[in-house]
């Protein structure tokens, strides 16, 4: 009888961490078909906002992306509006490794130069200065 609740007990707490750690990986949203889809819109991916102040929407052209010194993982993207005003948006690193292998493969796709992006971004740091962006939709 132990035995059984301590089966219960710890798959519970197994479910209890699962849940934590999928309510914490930012959400993928995909259009077209199953044998092609297309990454249109990412969230969640503000990560810990503690402190900071949601910004946006940021609605314009991915001019510029910036890469890590590994020349693979994406960084942070640049955003030109109508007025021809430019935002550098980061992408917090910790939440980009919580998603899951295929949204990663598609991000770079996703965030190409000439892409027009609606971005809400959460203002952090000294002054609200630096911009990690939240939700990132595809237009």
């Amino acid at each position: 009888m132990k035995r059984i609740g301590l089966i219960l007990a710890l798959t519970f707490v197994v479910a209890v961490a699962a849940l934590a750690q999928s309510s914490a990986r930012p959400n993928a949203k995909y259009e077209g078909t199953r044998g092609n889809p297309r990454l249109i819109e990412l969230s969640n991916l503000g990560g810990s906002s503690e402190g900071c102040v949601k910004r946006g929407p940021f609605i314009g052209t991915l001019v510029q992306r910036k890469f890590d010194d590994d020349e693979i993982t994406l960084i942070g993207f640049v955003v030109r509006d109508a007025k021809d005003e430019r935002t550098y948006i980061n992408l917090d690193d910790e939440q980009i490794d919580r998603m899951l292998m295929v949204d990663r493969g598609y991000l770079s796709t996703f965030l190409a130069k000439g892409k027009r992006l609606k971005v809400w971004a959460f203002a952090c740091g000294a002054a609200g200065r630096v911009l990690y962006a939240d939700r990132i939709v595809a237009l």
